[in-house]
């Protein structure tokens, strides 16, 4: 799940294909990797790249579509969890809206997102290498970023896959860990998302 107009380079969804592709087989049925892309017009050249890797992949999908709040949550509801091998995050708001409702998350274990998912999700080390951004939204000039352990990751949607003990253990405690979050702000700053949450998080529940 990623928007073209935040730099597919940052958001690196090709990591996820290829953390997926090192994970399992194209002939694997009972496996899919679906990537949600925001505003694919915005960079056609790299969004192109992403279905050359995933192609000949059939358990690799692609939607363009425009989705709504209510949409977002029935995708959620539909997963098993979600990935994000960014290089560098913001704060992670898809991830923790997919923790609230109660998917384990695979993310890179660097950038903003760290405060809510370490120790409550299956991390994915990473080293540092010099910033490369093709989109040119980042100069990156005498700058750094996450290059994500793709390795660790495939191992990470194996276990996922075969372990549904622990993938509920991780699920609920990132569920714990965002609410425990959002009990500190505001009420009305989340009462709109928290409204319409239920019906993901019960399709969802550990």
């Amino acid at each position: 799940m990623f928007d073209a107009r935040s730099s597919l380079a940052r958001k690196n969804p090709l990591g996820a294909i290829r953390a997926f592709q090192l994970a399992f087989s194209p002939e694997d049925a009972s496996v899919r990797l679906h990537l949600k892309i925001v505003a694919a017009w915005k960079d056609p050249r790299s969004v192109g790249e992403l279905r050359d890797a995933a192609g000949g992949w059939p358990n690799i999908d692609f939607t363009e579509d425009e989705l709504s709040d209510a949409d977002t949550l029935r995708l959620f509801a539909s997963a098993d969890c979600l990935v994000s091998l960014h290089r560098a995050e913001g704060f992670g708001l898809p991830l923790a809206e997919a923790m609230l409702a109660g998917l384990p998350v695979i993310a890179t274990d660097w950038s903003g997102n760290v405060d809510f998912t370490r120790g409550a999700s299956y991390e994915v080390p990473c080293s540092f290498v010099p910033t490369k951004d093709s989109s040119g939204r980042y100069d990156g000039t005498g700058q750094s970023w996450a290059e994500p352990d793709v390795a660790v990751a495939a191992s990470h949607m194996r276990r996922l896959r075969d372990d549904p003990v622990e993938r509920k253990t991780i699920a609920r405690r990132g569920q714990q860990r965002i609410r425990e979050l959002c009990a500190s702000l505001p009420g009305e700053s989340i009462a709109p998302f928290l409204t319409a949450l239920p019906a993901a998080a019960e399709a969802n529940q550990p």
